[in-house]
């Protein structure tokens, strides 16, 4: 595919945790300006803007100024999956402040707006602090692509996921073609930007399925879009936004500002992530073995790809919850983005009791031990740390421990969160900074003997130490759950 000449200008930044009512934007700014740019017309007085929520259940309003007498510029309330109007507002610098309908903005956040250019205000959350606690995020994006050559449209994907390094696979419904026998049309997307052109074979318009994967790996699925309809000389962005679990990603496709949609085509559709990652942690007594054949989810998924012998912890599934199979796990509903949807489990054929309300988008631990099994599932945070600390957490599975706790040393000192983990439970994760030169040692304390490790621990990893066996003989697993560099 031939690169079309692009621009895409971006400001975002890190938000403080959405409230009920108003939401706080303290964001912190980032510029990116990317090669191609065509001028601007700065003659012009006035910039046009709209607002595209990316905000799972919840309505914004969109404010200039931000301060408590703020004019609204969105007219209604903009729903999830929706964008606004367009707005004209002055150019120069402003600032942008978002409140849930019939919130009042307190704050705001100042972008530049230059004559003759439209943009898009974008806004969705991440989770610094955890699955159960978003924090309000807005990215500004100039809808100034150039239109493509009569037999083309043009595909873009923006990522704002936080998930590390993904590739992108686009190809023709048409074409009976898979991600697995196809080339990245994108690789390597992480915090980037970019467009290519792509063929309308069939005037006036194509449809085309999508995969976003983990890098270099077509098997590793974070998102995939069945069918993406783009029409003669159309523009589309594909966003990739988080998910509570940190490495799936949710996406919204939005047509550029100035384009007609077609007949049955959405200015903006949403693809929210309809499946949740799950993998099996063992610790049955006497190394005990936790069947591939008969351990699923939700009746059909398979958990294990080979059989897991206890103690030890096995790798993410995808287990799609909304139709779909595991190479192509479908999204939810456009415009629909469920709060929770059922999952259960069984292990070796038996049903483990677990019968759980998971929220799409989540990562999952289910802890099997015991001499008469017992089992909890575990949410898991695999959100991605700032650049120079590793996240780790301690999780307690060590058979006749009985009602004794466990905490964790890094370095020799404790780690404040992971003090007292009672057992079938994991403490919370704590960013730690990763040393130079020998890394730190890793202690447990309060439960059976156990040596300090030293694992290297990257920059940007999230890492679960599993402390599995028994009190006379305890095995700690360190578990890379999450990378920059992937998975």
């Amino acid at each position: 595919m031939n690169s079309a000449r692009s621009c895409q200008y971006i400001q975002e930044g890190n938000g403080t945790p959405m409230k009920k009512i108003t939401l706080l934007l303290p964001l912190l700014l980032v510029l990116s300006m990317l090669n191609g740019c065509h001028s601007g017309g700065s003659s012009n007085t006035q910039s046009t803007v709209r607002l595209v929520n990316g905000v799972s259940n919840s309505s914004l309003n969109m404010f200039w100024s931000g301060n408590t007498s703020a004019s609204a510029i969105t007219a209604t309330p903009v729903a999830y999956g929706q964008a606004s109007k367009g707005v004209a507002i002055s150019n120069g610098v402003s600032n942008i402040a978002l409140a849930s309908s019939g919130g009042t903005p307190a704050g705001g956040t100042p972008f530049s707006f230059s004559g003759s250019y439209s943009y898009t205000m974008l806004s969705y959350q991440t989770y610094p602090f955890g699955p159960s606690t978003p924090s309000l995020q807005i990215a500004q994006l100039i809808d100034n692509q150039i239109v493509p050559g009569t037999g083309n449209g043009l595909i873009g994907v923006a990522d704002y996921s936080g998930a590390g390094i993904l590739d992108v696979y686009i190809e023709l419904v048409s074409s009976g073609k898979d991600n697995t026998n196809s080339y990245p049309w994108a690789a390597g997307i992480s915090g980037k930007t970019t467009y290519s052109t792509v063929p309308v074979s069939t005037l006036p318009s194509a449809a085309y399925q999508i995969w976003v994967t983990g890098a270099s790996n077509p098997s590793d699925v974070r998102l995939y879009i069945p069918s993406v309809t783009i029409g003669n000389q159309q523009i589309l962005t594909l966003v990739l936004t988080p998910t509570t679990g940190g490495g799936l990603v949710d996406g919204l496709v939005i047509l550029q500002q100035g384009q007609t949609p077609l007949a049955g085509q959405q200015t903006v559709t949403s693809y929210k992530n309809g499946s949740v990652r799950v993998r099996v942690a063992g610790n049955f007594a006497a190394n005990g073995v936790i069947s591939s054949a008969t351990t699923t989810a939700n009746g059909s998924t398979n958990l294990l790809s080979t059989n897991l012998t206890s103690p030890s912890v096995g790798s993410y599934v995808v287990v799609p919850l909304s139709g779909g199979n595991q190479a192509n796990p479908n999204p939810q509903a456009t415009g629909v983005a469920a709060a929770t949807l059922p999952l259960t489990i069984t292990v070796n054929g038996v049903a483990t009791g677990v019968t759980a309300t998971a929220t799409p988008g989540a990562d999952l631990t289910l802890l099997a031990y015991g001499t008469t099994p017992r089992y909890t599932l575990l949410t898991d945070d695999n959100t991605l740390p700032s650049s120079g600390y590793a996240k780790l957490r301690l999780v307690n599975g060590v058979n006749s421990i009985g009602a004794g706790t466990i905490s964790l040393t890094y370095g020799s000192i404790s780690v404040p969160k992971s003090q007292n983990v009672a057992l079938g439970t994991a403490s919370a994760a704590t960013s730690l900074l990763i040393p130079g030169g020998t890394p730190n040692s890793i202690g447990v304390s309060g439960g059976p003997a156990f040596a300090p490790i030293q694992p290297v621990l990257l920059s940007q990893g999230v890492y679960s130490l599993f402390m599995l066996g028994d009190t006379t003989a305890a095995s700690g697993v360190i578990s890379s759950d999450h990378s920059y560099q992937g998975p």
